[in-house]
């Protein structure tokens, strides 16, 4: 409804307040008439005498109404409709569907809209729709009428927002509909009192259960989309879980073909008050393919009461052979083990070096070039490289920057398996000392720690479960190890632990530098694994060591990479979006200024367009995403999408919305109840709820007759009339 105006225009006499003054007036205007008439001086005969006579009169009585303060009084009444604003909840959990009708929370504001509409008796208020979670933005009506209400906001702060509102605009009613999840709970106290200061009183339309209902989604599943064929590869499954704290989850991932490749049963870990919250949780489940190409991995997840879940994952099989470089000072035992336990595999070429007297190659022509291959182009050629019990002053300083280099740019795997003369201790200042995942003692303690024998029972950490497997037996009924390296108490920044002995003293730690992964492996006898069994623990150890430490090799073949850092964000953060070389580039003048990048999850698709820093070979945007996803990352415009490695970003939803999403009833009824207000469950029953705040306001305006001129000139003209009259018959 609008706002109306009507106007009303009267003819007073400012000095007759009272109507019955209207008659005083009027006696002493018939008075001072018949004294004009009558009394004053003799008049001149026949008509000038009558014209004098009226002219006289009319004067005096024009002169006696101007004293009676005549004026033109103008009345204004201004018809303004109430003011009622109805701030609706945006945020995500308004979109669940848990309302009686099983419609979405969100929906209660439609059906409001419907009730008032059809309300017979329509209050005259104006209705203002504001969102709450979308920056306090206008609804659009035809969204409320069909329904169509998207709630995906990542957090709600109500307390925030609805002042905001109430600040910006006038109103005489403040409507919330809201299941009070507010992510500024603590402020609602405060806002209440500010509001009840401002004679606003809210009305609140609670929406939601007040039930736990459980949920289970895989949020997604992290693993190498290359995969060698007949090894063992790990996937990591993050899942969201509520309402199913100590029940069994069956996960289990199968073929395009249905063929299941493996199975497995977790349960869900958290404390009993936790059960309303929405919690996250990894597990791991490995596979092993046997066939090459490409191939569609489907991963299923079954709870109680018919919950499931799934996702599905593309992969690329092929026969990944290693080409592994390694080089030690004499062929001691773990060496010359595991040199034949790799040069036995089909799917590894390795080439050995020696370094006592003079380096010179370890074997036959199929175990190396003549010349120690460490040139950068050559060192290209290999995935991994094993140094053994090596002194630093047999490695030049070009030589071990073309390790660094390959390791951090190429991908290379490194992989040091120190021996009891303590050599490693020598690179600790050197370059290639920066890509020791561990803080290495002096020489002499190295060699001590080794001497003293310790003897370690293998311990493999959850991490190192994920690719380290004993197969037919356990880890504890290996043969044991005698003395280690010792890693440092604390491990460096960045290190993970793969493997721990006594007293949980770490054997193998491992670290991701730049392209390439660095692992040092303690102990220096797993050869002792061969006992019974030949070369079957020791190979399948180490071989499963080199190929996690060059996974980075496999991802680096392209000279371009696209990275998201981070690469899983929640809705709303910043998301570093970068397209970077892989290697050194010959010519950076010719690269374009700027190139695109298309991001796409199945049918959507969004284009980014990444700027190329000054003096840089690099591409970059910092962005947020409001969509929730796995999407993939390919060039679209600019560079060779073939030289160009993809990547995949993954938007979560918040936590913070989602984390509870009961009805906050307590939380509403404070509310309310602080601003004078009511908490209502019935969007109809509040439609009719709402008052008629409508108001009138009258505006008064006086004219009064004296600013006007012509009064003054009538009656100076009447009187002039007289006096002449009077002068051309020469009377008094």
């Amino acid at each position: 409804m609008a706002s109306s105006t009507q106007q009303e225009v009267q003819f007073i006499l400012e000095n007759a307040p009272e109507d019955w003054h209207y008659l005083i007036w009027i006696l002493a205007a018939f008075g001072l008439s018949y004294l004009a008439m009558r009394r004053y001086g003799p008049p001149p005969p026949g008509f000038w005498g009558i014209l004098t006579r009226v002219c006289r009169t009319a004067a005096i009585i024009i002169v006696l109404l101007m004293l009676a303060g005549p004026a033109w009084q103008t009345t204004e009444h201004h018809i303004q409709p109430g003011q009622v604003t109805v701030a609706v909840d945006l945020s995500a959990s308004m979109q669940r569907s848990d309302t009686p009708s099983k419609e979405t929370r969100a929906s209660y504001a439609s059906t409001m809209l419907q009730a008032l509409e059809k309300r017979e008796d329509t209050p005259n208020n104006t209705y203002n729709w504001k969102s709450i979670c979308a920056n306090g933005i206008a609804i659009n009506l035809e969204d409320l009428r069909t329904n169509n209400l998207q709630a995906s906001g990542a957090h709600s702060k109500i307390a925030h927002e609805l002042l905001q509102i109430a600040s910006n605009s006038q109103q005489d009613v403040l409507v919330l509909v809201s299941d009070g999840r507010s992510t500024d709970k603590q402020q609602l106290e405060s806002i209440a009192a500010q509001l009840r200061d401002r004679e606003i009183a809210v009305l609140i339309l609670a929406t939601g259960s007040d039930q736990v209902s459980a949920e289970l989604d895989i949020i997604e599943v992290l693993g190498n989309r290359e995969i060698a064929r007949g090894e063992r590869q790990p996937f990591t499954l993050n899942l969201s879980t509520r309402g199913l704290i100590g029940e069994e989850l069956n996960i289990q991932v199968s073929n395009g073909s249905g063929e299941l490749l493996n199975k497995k049963s977790i349960v869900v870990k958290g404390k009993k008050e936790q059960s309303a919250q929405l919690l996250s949780s990894e597990t791991t489940i490995d596979v092993i393919l046997h066939k090459e190409g490409d191939e569609t991995l489907h991963f299923q997840i079954e709870g109680p009461n018919g919950l499931r879940a799934a996702i599905s994952m593309q992969v690329h099989i092929s026969e990944r052979k290693l080409r592994v470089l390694m080089l030690t000072h004499h062929p001691r035992y773990e060496m010359r083990y595991l040199r034949n336990a790799l040069d036995r595999d089909h799917t590894v070429e390795v080439h050995s070096y020696l370094a006592d007297g003079r380096w010179r190659r370890w074997g036959g022509d199929r175990f190396g070039p003549e010349t120690l291959p460490l040139r950068a182009n050559e060192l290209k050629e290999y995935d991994a490289l094993i140094i053994g019990d090596v002194s630093g002053n047999v490695l030049g300083i070009p030589a071990q920057e073309n390790i660094v280099r390959a390791v951090r740019q190429s991908g290379l795997g490194l992989v040091w398996i120190p021996g009891e003369r303590g050599a490693i201790a020598d690179f600790r200042s050197a370059p290639l000392g920066k890509l020791i995942p561990a803080k290495i003692p002096d020489r002499d303690s190295v060699q001590r720690a080794y001497l003293k024998g310790v003897i370690h029972q293998a311990n493999v950490t959850e991490l190192g479960k994920q690719f380290l497997n004993a197969g037919a037996v356990e880890w504890i009924d290996l043969p044991h190890l005698i003395g280690s390296c010792p890693l440092g108490d604390e491990p460096v920044k960045g290190s993970q632990i793969l493997m721990t002995g006594t007293d949980d003293v770490p054997l193998i730690v491992s670290r991701q530098y730049s392209s390439g992964r660095v692992t040092i492996i303690g102990i220096d006898d797993t050869w002792r694994w061969r006992k019974d069994v030949g070369d079957f623990y020791l190979h399948r150890f180490h071989s499963s060591l080199l190929r996690y430490s060059s996974s980075g090799r496999q991802l680096h073949r392209k000279p371009w990479q696209i990275n998201s850092t981070p690469s899983r964000a929640r809705l709303g953060e910043a998301v570093q979006v970068q397209v970077s070389p892989t290697g050194p580039v010959s010519d950076a003048n010719i690269l374009p200024d700027s190139i695109t990048v298309r991001m796409f999850r199945d049918d959507e698709e969004k284009i980014i367009r990444l700027h190329r820093a000054p003096n840089n070979s690099s591409y970059g945007i910092s962005t947020s995403f409001f969509q929730a996803g796995a999407w993939q990352l390919e060039i679209a415009d600019g560079l060779n999408s073939d030289e160009v490695r993809t990547a995949e970003l993954t938007i979560l939803n918040s936590t913070a919305e989602n984390s509870d999403p009961r009805l906050d009833r307590a939380a509403l009824d404070a509310l309310a109840a602080s601003t004078g207000g009511s908490v209502f469950t019935d969007p109809v029953t509040l439609a009719e709820a709402i008052p008629d705040r409508q108001r009138r306001r009258s505006e008064r305006r006086v004219e009064a007759a004296w600013d006007s001129w012509w009064f003054f000139a009538i009656a100076a003209i009447l009187f002039c009339i007289e006096w002449a009259v009077r002068r051309h018959f020469r009377l008094p």
